[in-house]
């Protein structure tokens, strides 16, 4: 499983850091507003538009994301788990979440109060020419932003917002350019050490999601203290989701993108850690057990189909009379042996201790035992 999850690490890490280099590259139209050239390109979803982006070449070595402040990033900035810059401008600092560790932005957008003006107002919640601006990106020597529709709409013309928003990002551009031109600055280590974790996560829960399905196909074995098991998946992966908290905080520190990978690696991380440490321990349980298994008898008490999804039947079978099942009195079924467990017909099961002291049973067999537990 851990070679399968080191597999996993490195492609997802590598289609992450192709998607993260490909996001700026966007290709759209070439447009002119009052003699400033520009490029947009409208997306769109069963003929409904999704998305604008409208952008223009930024010469500049700076790479940052403005964004409508929420009250995730709030909440962690309350616990002290993400930091900020500020540029202590009221309307600004309270609508714009700055995502970006490199301090010459805060200092670039100080020195035009109407530019960090007008950006507060883009992430204010208003509507600019049908539009809610959702992001605005500086990456890759290019500046743009990203908006969504404020109602459902077909057709739509870049030009009314671009007159609203060229003027803006032709201004701010010049500003970057002047003060921080290509190759200047610090070079940015977040990118891979927060591309590390996402794909550590993701191949956890990829690995999860394989390894659950593969064990929900068959109908047995089927492990007998499921609850047992349960609890001792949750401790072990309430241990690899700290792990990788633990490391997010470590690697990344107070910085004002760490928790969005933190929520990342709690969503997506925290499937994949409690769902392999649940798989694990239930393969190791049974491939790793050497005991012998006990005989126990049952009776078939009754036997009935259901419907189980739009064109699937699942098959059980009731039994009785054998309390060392717990609770798995209900069997489920294949359809070929269906017709095998009659009902007042005695079966035998294998019951197993577990390697880990999780019992689990193995198909019920029909017939005749010389030695039985009940």
């Amino acid at each position: 499983m851990w070679f399968a999850i080191g597999l996993l690490t490195i492609s997802v890490s590598a289609w992450l850091m192709y998607s993260w280099r490909r996001a700026n590259q966007w290709k759209g139209q070439s447009a002119e507003h009052e003699g400033v050239r520009y490029q947009y390109s409208i997306s769109k979803h069963k003929g409904r538009v999704q998305l604008i982006r409208l952008g223009l070449i930024c010469q500049t070595g700076m790479h940052f994301q403005l964004k409508r402040e929420s009250w995730l990033d709030r909440l962690f900035k309350s616990l002290g788990l993400s930091e900020e810059q500020q540029l202590n401008r009221l309307q600004f600092d309270e609508n714009v979440y700055v995502v970006s560790d490199d301090r010459r932005l805060s200092y670039v957008l100080k020195q035009k109060s109407q530019l960090h003006e007008v950006l507060g107002r883009f992430f204010d919640g208003r509507v600019l020419q049908g539009f809610k601006i959702k992001k605005l990106w500086c990456r890759g020597e290019r500046l743009w932003i990203e908006a969504a529709p404020a109602s459902s709409m077909k057709e739509c013309s870049p030009q009314p917002l671009a007159a609203e928003v060229v003027p803006v990002l032709r201004e701010l551009a010049g500003l970057l350019a002047s003060t921080a031109p290509p190759g200047s600055g610090a070079h940015d280590g977040f990118i891979v050490k927060a591309l590390l974790l996402t794909a550590i996560s993701a191949a956890l829960a990829i690995n999860a999601a394989i390894q659950l399905l593969h064990t929900a196909i068959p109908k047995f074995p089927v492990v007998i203290d499921l609850a047992q098991l349960n609890a001792t998946a949750a401790a072990l992966g309430a241990g690899l989701l700290l792990a990788l908290l633990g490391a997010c905080v470590f690697l990344l520190g107070r910085t004002s993108r760490s928790h969005i990978v933190l929520i990342e690696l709690l969503l997506v991380g925290g499937f994949g850690a409690f769902g392999s440490a649940f798989t694990s321990l239930r393969d190791y349980n049974i491939e790793f057990d050497r005991a012998s298994p006990a005989l126990v008898s049952a009776t078939v008490a009754d036997r009935y189909s259901r419907r189980c999804g739009k064109r699937s039947t699942c098959y059980y079978v009731q039994l009785s009379g054998a309390p060392l099942l717990g609770d798995k009195q209900r069997l489920k079924v294949d359809r070929s042996r269906f017709n095998d467990f009659m009902p007042g017909t005695e079966v035998m099961i294998k019951l197993h201790p577990g390697a880990l002291g999780v019992r689990w049973i193995e198909a019920p067999m029909v017939g005749q035992a010389g030695s039985v537990e009940r």
